[in-house]
């Protein structure tokens, strides 16, 4: 997976990379958007977890509710931007999300 510390304890995801480590097609523009939010849930979820912190508490220092984390974590709801940039602030992890251009079929 692509993950770097930064000194202390914050780190740097590059999603770009974790999800072509993983061998999707970037053309498919359902897995690919699949494999990224399934790639954030892992991420939100085990670095909540080495960091001691429950749902709730992570919601409150984030600013939004305890059922959101839970249903992103369970792949219920697609996260939103407002939201990912609050749960990774509290967490310590910068996320770079490249867009691939996609090639379209020609017909």
């Amino acid at each position: 997976m692509s993950i770097e510390r930064q000194g202390g304890e914050n780190m740097k995801i590059n999603l770009t990379e974790t999800v072509a480590e993983l061998g999707v097609n970037k053309n498919d523009t359902e897995e690919y958007t699949r494999a990224l939010s399934d790639t954030l849930r892992g991420y939100i979820h085990s670095t909540r977890e080495e960091q001691g912190l429950s749902q709730r508490a992570l919601a409150t220092k984030a600013g939004i509710t305890q059922k959101a984390i839970s249903t992103y974590e369970n792949g219920l709801t697609v996260i939103s931007l407002p939201s990912l940039f609050k749960i990774m602030a509290v967490l310590g992890i910068e996320v770079t999300i490249s867009i691939p251009e996609v090639v379209e079929n020609e017909q």
